[in-house]
């Protein structure tokens, strides 16, 4: 983990991705196949295959990332606050998948992923935050990309 960050920290995200992927390995065998752990080894890995621009892999990682998470959100043995910690990732999750959907320019989709993000940020954060806005903005700017320009601005209203 420790040498993944470090690649990471140097923008060599190639050696990133490979040291990510050994440390999931390791936790597949150390815990089995379905656990957090795995989560933020696929968030990690996507996270670093989207940075190649390699945005259908990492959308693959991101979507286990997001079933491993909602598997855990879904177990009764989570205090009030590690399930907010789950949903505050699981919008990290959401919000990656947007990126990847941009970078394809599937704007639909990226919409989806970017009201699942806004919807798990009103929740965990409130509906005044400023992370609820930039999922305002960012709607705006998917509108104006597909020259929806009075839904961007009542976005942009919406952000303000």
């Amino acid at each position: 983990m420790h040498l993944a960050l470090l690649y990471k920290t140097l923008r060599n995200l190639q050696s990133s991705l490979v040291m990510w992927e050994n440390l999931n390995a390791v936790h597949k065998k150390t815990y089995g196949e379905r656990t957090h752990y795995l989560a933020a080894d696929h968030k990690n890995i996507g996270t670093c295959k989207l940075g190649l621009n390699k945005p259908e892999e990492a959308m693959e990682s991101f979507q286990r990332a997001e079933l491993l998470i909602k598997e855990g959100l879904a177990t009764q043995d989570m205090t009030e606050e590690e399930k907010k910690d789950e949903k505050t990732q699981l919008a990290t999750v959401y919000f990656s998948m947007y990126l990847c959907l941009t970078a394809q320019e599937k704007y639909p989709e990226a919409l989806i992923f970017n009201e699942k993000n806004r919807a798990l940020n009103v929740e965990v954060y409130g509906e005044n935050d400023l992370n609820v806005s930039n999922n305002h903005y960012l709607s705006a700017q998917i509108m104006m990309k597909q020259l929806k320009t009075k839904e961007a601005l009542d976005e942009i209203e919406e952000s303000n």
